[in-house]
Order: structure tokens, then C-alpha cells, then sequence
């Protein structure tokens, strides 16, 4: 954020150099005689450079931040024309006697125009540029603004929306290890090991909110190894899985949840279930389907499912409108379909 303001003064403090380079070269450069002959010809442009200078200070320094900015329109308007018309008669009646009402009417003028007809043409001009140009550094400052508050505010969901995740896993995956407890002792043993994994990931592998595809599939596989220790040998799990795993960030707990919800209501100890879980690569596309049978009555030891609305919401704030959450209830199937685009 620095940096960009820094660069946006950079480019303001050039403008300003160009425009002011113009003005002070203007009078040398399309003039027909040369400015050069006597110091009095050469120093006659700043006659009007002189009082324009100030004024553009007073406008960028006083006027504008302090009234324009503050929506003081009415007294900025007054100011710029009193200081425009002081400046003006003050060069009308120093520098050209011969020019006062009071004098013989008539006069000759100095040249193609007068220098305060000169100064009053130019610094309405320069104001209005000098005004314009501090309005729009100053609206892509609040605009960049805007943006980096957007991102950080993005960013502040998701990370409590991940930590809100991980409690929420861990709270199901101790349930398990605990029911193993009285069943083996032996596999408790194991899905503890699995566990001490699968938190070293969270903890330190996705401590920057993000993960490669690769890492989350590994993740995956070990959530399901740690699972099948607890279910019967009778529910069919299956896990499909492309033969090569291209480079991809994702955030993390981006899968988990969903075979977290197929095993909370797809595992039945009285009749036959199934969890089939289908990850897929297709162009640039992402396609990820679990499809599970649905229990009698879904077992009441795996937390309140808030996994679930937590990964759209996140998939809202990462990727807008480039994937696709579809979930359908087909009686006895239940069936989640997620599609990411431009993920790789």
C-alpha cells in the first residue's frame, strides 16, 4: 500500500514538472524575438510566472485540501476568484501604469497580450488543472484504499472461517478415536498417528491459508485411512484419483468437509452404504464429486455439519463466480459436484 502511494506521488510530482516546465519554456520557445537581448526581455515572462507560482501554491497547499476537499465549495469558488482578481489588478497596476483607468485611454499594448490578461487566462487554467489532478490522485488513493481494505477483509474470513473448520474437524476426528478406544486399541494407536499427521498439515503446511493440490489430496487419503479404522469392512468406500496431480493452489479443507458430511449421513450399520468419492482434472477445470447412500437416521456424533457452509462461503470470497457448488438429495443417494474454473 505503501509503495503504491509512494508511486502515485511519483507521478503526481511529474505531471507537475512537465506542466511547469511548459509554462516556463513556453514564453522563450514561441516567442518571435529572442528573449536574450536585454535581461529586462528575459526576465518579463515572470512578471506572470512569479504571482502564477504563488497562487498555484496557495491553491495546492490551502485552497484545495482545506476547502474543496472538506466540500466548501462556496468559500473555495469565492477565494480562487478574489486571489485571481488581487493578482491580476496587482499586475494590471505595477507593471503597466500606462494601463490604469485612470490614465489616457488608449494605450499601446506591450504585446499580443497583456500580462494580466495572460496571468488571468493561465492561472484560471492551471487551477482548474492543479484541482483536477489533486481530485484524481486523491480518488485512486481512496479507491486503492478501498481495495486493500476489501483484501484484508477477505482475507480476515477466511482465516476465521479455517479456524472455524479445523475445531470442527478435530472435534469428529477425536469422536472416532475415542469410539476406537473400546473397540482396538491397536487402531486407536494408528488413528492417533494418522491425526498427529494430519494436524502437523494444518498447523504448518497451511499456515499461509493456502495448499497445493497435491498436499490436499494426501490430506484427504489419510482423513480417509483414519476413517475406515472406525466403519465396518461392508461400507464401500472408493476414492478416484487422477494418475498425475498437476501444480495448483488451493485453500486448504477444501474437500474434507464434503467426505465429512458423506460419512455423517452415509454410513448405516444395518444396511448396505457406499461413499464414492471422484476427483478429476479436465483442462483448466477442477471437477470433484462424492456421492454416498443415505443412512435411516444420520449418526449424531459428527457435530453440527457447519463444514459445509463455511467451504461455499469461502469458494465465494476465493473464487466468485469462477466455480460451481452443486448438492442434490436423490432419495437414498446423496451427491455433492464441485467444479473450479481457471484453477491452474
Amino acid at each position: 500500500m505503501k509503495a503504491a502511494q509512494k508511486k502515485l506521488k511519483i507521478t503526481e510530482l511529474l505531471v507537475i514538472s512537465l506542466v511547469w516546465l511548459v509554462l516556463v519554456l513556453a514564453p522563450f520557445l514561441f516567442s518571435g524575438e529572442s528573449r536574450f537581448q536585454s535581461w529586462e526581455r528575459f526576465l518579463r515572462p515572470f512578471e506572470v510566472l512569479g504571482p502564477l507560482f504563488v497562487l498555484f501554491l496557495v491553491n495546492r497547499l490551502v485552497l484545495t485540501p482545506r476547502l474543496f476537499f472538506r466540500k466548501k465549495w462556496a468559500l473555495f469558488f469565492v477565494s480562487v476568484f478574489l486571489l485571481v482578481g488581487l493578482f491580476t489588478l496587482g499586475l494590471l497596476f505595477l507593471h503597466h501604469p500606462q494601463m490604469r483607468p485612470a490614465g489616457p485611454p488608449g494605450g499601446p499594448f506591450p504585446g499580443p497580450l497583456p500580462p494580466h490578461v495572460n496571468f488571468l487566462i493561465t492561472s484560471v487554467l492551471l487551477i482548474g488543472f492543479d484541482t483536477g489532478l489533486q481530485l484524481s490522485i486523491r480518488s485512486m488513493q481512496i479507491e486503492r484504499e478501498k481495495e486493500e481494505l476489501e483484501k484484508e477483509n477477505i482475507k480476515n474470513q477466511l482465516a476465521f472461517l479455517h479456524h472455524q473448520i479445523s475445531p470442527h474437524f478435530f472435534m469428529n476426528t477425536l469422536n472416532n478415536i475415542h469410539a476406537l478406544v473400546d473397540i482396538s486399541g491397536e487402531r486407536a494407536k494408528d488413528a492417533i498417528l494418522q491425526l498427529s499427521k494430519m494436524m502437523r498439515y494444518l498447523l504448518y503446511d497451511t499456515a499461509h491459508g493456502q495448499t497445493t493440490l497435491a498436499q490436499e489430496i494426501e490430506f484427504m487419503r489419510s482423513y480417509l485411512e483414519l476413517m475406515k479404522l472406525r466403519v465396518s469392512d461392508k461400507v464401500d468406500i472408493q476414492l478416484h484419483l487422477p494418475d498425475e496431480v498437476p501444480e495448483a493452489i488451493l485453500p486448504p479443507l477444501l474437500f474434507v468437509p464434503f467426505v465429512e458430511n458423506a460419512f455423517k449421513h452415509g454410513v448405516s450399520y444395518q444396511q448396505p452404504s457406499f461413499i464414492h468419492i471422484d476427483l478429476r482434472v479436465e483442462s483448466k477445470a477442477l471437477h470433484f464429486l462424492v456421492e454416498n447412500s443415505k443412512a435411516i437416521s444420520p449418526r449424531s456424533d459428527e457435530g453440527s455439519g457447519i463444514g459445509i457452509e463455511n467451504v461455499r462461503r469461502r469458494l465465494d470470497l476465493i473464487y466468485g463466480p469462477d466455480y460451481r457448488l452443486e448438492i442434490e438429495d436423490r432419495g437414498g443417494i446423496f451427491r455433492v459436484e464441485l467444479f473450479i474454473l481457471n484453477s491452474f
